[in-house]
């Protein structure tokens, strides 16, 4: 047995890390995380807004749901997917990069139009408000940009008929436009009175006041959306450079990329690591950090529905939830070899930012929970509360634990590494699940049923699906997550025993 050196490269060699500076892929790495979880917590919360009334929705509800999983979400991921830098989609080929590009593009435009048109059927006057003018300017733009598409999407073959840039420039122009216009359009349906009194916390009067939550929504919009358009922007850039300087007779060497090609690895990396398997471990992983977004950003807005102070409830609730269901997740996932952000990473870089997420996560978690003991008089008479503890105890000793794990390497000669990694990796995925089951036991309370339900003909609430939803989200992530350090322990120990 040979313990790995923590200054390899994961995936690629060191030579690889001084061709593309190891600093601006970290960066890269970073941006396009927050990015995900961004777009996960801006279209949950939207998504709960529209179901806040239960089903059938009306026309309003059904316009939001659409548009916004159409435009934020599904368009979001369909720029993204020809981005070099994209986590989930820069192993694939160029070829499975301008699919994956086409069927998003389709499916995201064909709702939001879909949605867009919906809204003006429902209205008799349309286009009377920025929202809706806005709105306009992007669905038509949503339109010429996928008709223009089909050409940008066949330039490799027509490549001898049609230069490939006369059809690929107006395409991303026409495509940012209405991605832009989009948000635009959203930030001004989220300023809208229904949703920011939704969001807002009441006064001693019981009106609504406070609504910086509601324009905390819009910044992350705008903030994903900035980051997901920067590299758009930057290749029309070049390429009408190109063509410019191609047309003042200077001689610019241009082969178009074989859209065959691999674009992150060779031919040969794909014969070793099945090129299935790696696309299915990429979509799990977006999946997994999406749904994380969707619940943490959920659970954060229900803290702060009356406003600031938190009390210590709410302040729990923040603490726990960021410190498990967000921090400790990317911690763990920072140790997962087919984990987008970090595949890329040194390995001493991934322990590190395991380790520095762990510390932050589990020290937000801890005190969350212990603010809770103290606020109340009986401690630890529900499961919700019994559960907690559990996940307190193993984080403590996970994380006290992790210490012999972090210098495995180091004390190879004294301490076998696996005598150590074994029981932090138990240790950490005990407290990671009962952190689950007694986050389900605290979305199960009538408090946070009632705030997702909708209320019958009598006011009263009902229809609790909703809420049974975040849970389901929340189990999805996590089991995704556990699969690798549970897989990593088994094959440890299988390894001590023989």
């Amino acid at each position: 047995m040979v313990m790995a050196d923590p200054e390899a490269v994961v995936n690629g060699s060191k030579d690889d890390m001084g061709v593309e500076n190891y600093s601006l892929r970290i960066f890269h790495s970073t941006l396009n995380l927050l990015a995900h979880i961004l777009i996960g917590i801006v279209v949950g919360i939207c998504v709960l807004f529209a179901f806040r009334n239960g089903l059938p929705l009306n026309m309003t509800n059904m316009h939001i749901v659409l548009c916004v999983i159409g435009y934020q979400l599904l368009m979001s991921e369909a720029i993204l997917a020809l981005c070099p830098h994209n986590s989930w989609s820069s192993g694939l080929k160029l070829v499975d990069k301008k699919r994956t590009h086409t069927i998003l593009q389709i499916l995201g435009s064909t709702l939001a139009i879909v949605g867009s048109i919906l809204k003006m059927l429902d209205k008799s006057t349309n286009f009377n408000t920025l929202h809706g003018q806005f709105g306009l300017v992007a669905m038509v733009f949503t339109t010429v940009s996928l008709v223009n598409g089909l050409t940008s999407l066949y330039a490799y073959e027509l490549r001898n008929y049609i230069p490939g840039n006369f059809s690929k420039i107006p395409h991303i122009i026409f495509g940012v436009v209405a991605y832009v216009t989009s948000l635009i359009c959203l930030c001004y349906g989220l300023d809208k009175g229904f949703f920011k009194n939704w969001t807002a916390a009441p006064n001693s009067s019981g009106e609504p006041q406070h609504h910086g939550f509601a324009y905390a929504i819009m910044g992350m919009a705008a903030a994903f959306t900035f980051i997901i358009i920067v590299n758009p922007m930057i290749t029309a850039f070049n390429k009408t450079r190109r063509v410019f300087n191609l047309s003042q007779g200077r001689k610019v060497k241009m082969v178009m990329a074989d859209p065959e090609a691999v674009v992150n690895g060779s031919k040969d990396d794909m014969g070793v690591e099945n090129y299935s398997l790696r696309i299915f471990h990429s979509t799990l992983n977006l999946l997994a950090h999406i749904l994380i977004g969707i619940v943490v950003g959920i659970c954060v807005l229900f803290a702060f529905r009356n406003g600031l102070p938190l009390n210590m409830t709410n302040m729990h609730i923040v603490l726990c939830v960021i410190g498990y269901q967000l921090l400790m997740s990317e911690a763990i996932l920072a140790l997962c070899p087919h984990n987008s952000w970090s595949s890329g990473l040194k390995l001493v870089d991934k322990k590190r930012t395991h380790t520095i997420l762990q510390i932050l996560g589990s020290t937000l978690a801890i005190v969350g929970s212990i603010l809770k003991m103290l606020d109340k008089s009986t401690n630890f008479n529900t499961l919700h509360g019994q559960f907690g503890l559990v996940a307190m105890v193993f984080t403590t000793v996970s994380l006290v634990n992790g210490l012999t794990s972090l210098y495995a390497y180091e004390l190879r000669n004294y301490i076998p590494g696996n005598f150590s990694k074994i029981p932090h990796i138990i240790f950490g995925v005990v407290a990671y699940v009962t952190s689950l089951i007694c986050l389900c036991y605290g979305l199960d309370k009538g408090f946070f049923k009632n705030w997702t339900a909708a209320p019958n003909s009598s006011g009263e609430p009902q229809h609790h699906g909703f809420a049974y939803a975040i849970m389901g989200m929340a189990a999805a992530f996590t089991f995704i997550i556990i699969v690798n350090p549970m897989i990593t322990a088994f094959n440890k120990t299988r390894r001590v025993f023989k």
